[in-house]
């Protein structure tokens, strides 16, 4: 397991990384827009209203908004 102070920001509110063999849970990253916007895709969390450039561009809001 990577300790939180590993983190880049490892404030009172840093969530550890647990890291198994198989599994890394860790923060979020700005670079992770393309896999959370296709994992909400796939799982139809999706405003199915919004065009996919639509979509990608609220998830990236989002995920600014989460990674701050």
């Amino acid at each position: 397991m990577t300790d939180s102070t590993d983190l880049p920001d490892a404030g009172p509110t840093s969530m550890p990384v647990l890291e198994t063999a198989r599994l890394a849970i860790r923060p979020l990253t700005s670079d992770d827009l393309e896999a959370c916007h296709q994992l909400y895709q796939a799982i139809g969390w999706a405003d199915p209203d919004l065009s996919d450039a639509e979509s990608r561009a609220a998830r990236g809001r989002w995920l600014d908004w989460t990674v701050r």
